[in-house]
């Protein structure tokens, strides 16, 4: 199969022993559940045999029972199953806004009342200007755990929101440093 194009190929359940997989193109449009890979030289696939074991993992991992499919299904829509930083990027760039605009919400449609003008101290009257601009930074800088308490929640309603935005930032994060891992850290093991 070297310097083969194997897209729509199907490999269920084949077995590649003594196989040479050398310059495939198209791996990722094949097949490959349940394919014996063991007993092959991957010298310059490894690309090949990376991409067969997560299949086989992602596989295995979605059949477990309906919590792992869900499970799947939102890895997969967030982050290519940690595989695109683009994604994940995307994903946490969506969480920033939605937590500026209900940030701004809660001011806008659920005031306070008096005496505070806002949910979040030092935003509004006397505070920092700008409409939406104010709780979109607040949003940034509490996502990216910055916190530089120029402005904080002054309600309770702000507190539980902040408390759930941080938890969302923190897993963000942390499942970005991990995929910036898994790509760079795992060359041809």
């Amino acid at each position: 199969m070297r310097e083969t194009n194997v897209e729509g190929s199907n490999f269920y359940n084949s077995s590649l022993k003594e196989a040479q997989l050398c310059d495939m193109r198209r791996y990722t449009k094949a097949n490959w559940i349940g394919a014996d890979i063991r007993d092959i030289d991957f010298s310059g696939a490894y690309l090949v045999r990376r991409h067969i074991i997560d299949e086989n993992f992602l596989h295995e991992f979605r059949q477990q029972d309906n919590l792992h499919k869900a499970l799947y299904w939102i890895w997969n829509v967030t982050s290519n199953c940690g595989r695109s930083m683009s994604r994940w990027g995307l994903f946490l760039a969506i969480n920033v806004l939605l937590f500026a605009c209900i940030y701004w919400g809660m001011d806008t449609w659920m005031p306070p009342g008096e005496p505070l003008a806002s949910h979040l101290k030092n935003i509004g009257e006397g505070g920092l200007p700008g409409g939406f601009i104010p709780y979109l930074y607040y949003s940034v800088v509490t996502f990216t755990t910055l916190g530089y308490g120029d402005v904080v929640p002054q309600t309770t309603a702000g507190q539980i929101v902040l408390i759930i935005h941080i938890s969302i930032g923190y897993l963000g994060l942390g499942a970005l440093l991990s995929i910036l891992a898994t790509k760079f850290a795992t060359r041809g093991n």
